[in-house]
C-alpha cells in the first residue's frame, strides 16, 4: 500500500514540475510563483528552472522510494 501512495506522490509532484516549467510566461496561473516577481530576465528564469528541478527530484525520489521498501 506504501509504494502505490508513493508513487502517486511522485507522479503529483512531477505532474507539478511539468506545470512550473510550462506556466513560466503565466505568471497568475503559476502554482508555485510567488506573483509576477522575477517573470522577465534571465534571473526568472534561472528561478524557475531552480523550482522545476527541486519538484522533479522530490518526484522522482518518491517515485524510485519502493524500490527500497521492498
Amino acid at each position: 500500500m506504501t509504494n502505490i501512495i508513493s508513487k502517486a506522490i511522485g507522479i503529483l509532484f512531477i505532474v507539478a514540475a511539468v506545470f512550473q516549467w510550462v506556466s513560466f510566461d503565466y505568471p497568475d496561473v503559476n502554482p508555485f510563483w510567488p506573483g509576477a516577481v522575477f517573470t522577465a530576465g534571465t534571473i526568472g528564469q534561472v528561478i524557475n528552472w531552480l523550482i522545476v528541478c527541486i519538484l522533479a527530484v522530490i518526484g522522482i525520489g518518491f517515485w524510485k522510494s519502493w524500490k527500497f521498501q521492498q
